[in-house]
């Protein structure tokens, strides 16, 4: 694992969903990809259950989206960024909504900057028909006999260039192309953690009832949501205790 210039701090503080919860970020200028770290040292950042880790970084070499495709991550300028946190293996089936929980975490952020977000089934987010976000959410075992640790992985273009954007290999646009100006990276970064962490420990009280309808109305068109979320439940596993 090659990464350069690391810095890391904890931010012991804060209330989500009523629970106070520790946060440990890391940043990193280069690493292969923040998920792989992830995966590696996944037990090692996190001990309590009431714990978040943030592992970001401005490059990644190996950056990877769903089905294990590359993830363009050459632009300092976006987002490339895993959240972890532990997941009650008792509930091991709300995790299949991850993907649908975060993408709608990821359009309130880009609501409030004044854009019109939509998700398109399971893991994008688009606007104006082009992707702006990606999401890949894995889980690894976790050395505590109750929960598994979920890892939600998020590529955000933030700040990227229409050049840029024509170099990857679909549709793809920005907050830049498409507010028509240059944002805080790191208020949309802060606003992001914000609202994903927010919604995944409320799937996790309150399952997805909450989220069904909102992230019904953010589908992009031509997409069967109830069909395809039939499937979803139908294909579930069960995890290993």
């Amino acid at each position: 694992m090659k990464f350069a210039i690391f810095v890391f701090f904890v931010l012991v503080s804060g209330s989500v969903c009523g629970e106070e919860s520790d946060v440990e970020y890391l940043f990193f200028d280069e690493i292969t990809s923040t998920q792989a770290y992830a995966i590696e040292y996944g037990n090692e950042l996190l001990i309590d259950p009431s714990q978040w880790a943030v592992i970001s970084a401005n490059y990644q070499t190996h950056g990877v989206g769903m089905r294990g495709d590359r993830w363009i991550s050459s632009c300092p300028e976006n987002i490339y960024v895993t959240y972890l946190c532990f997941f009650p293996k008792n509930k091991g089936n709300l995790f299949f909504y991850t993907p649908l929980v975060v993408a709608l975490s990821i359009t309130k952020t880009l609501e409030e900057l004044g854009l019109s977000p939509e998700i398109k089934w399971i893991n994008d987010v688009v606007v104006n028909k082009k992707k702006i976000a990606g999401i890949l959410c894995e889980w690894i075992p976790s050395d505590h006999p109750e929960y598994f640790i979920a890892l939600l992985g998020v590529g955000l273009n933030v700040n990227m260039s229409p050049e840029e954007a024509e170099e990857v290999d679909q549709p793809a646009t920005s907050i830049k192309i498409e507010s028509g100006s240059i944002n805080d990276k790191d208020w949309v970064f802060k606003s992001l953690f914000n609202n994903v962490q927010h919604d995944i420990e409320m799937l996790k009280q309150d399952g997805f009832s909450p989220f069904k309808d909102m992230v019904r109305s953010k589908m992009i068109d031509g997409v069967d949501f109830d069909n395809n979320l039939a499937q979803l439940m139908k294909n579930q596993f069960e995890l290993d205790e």
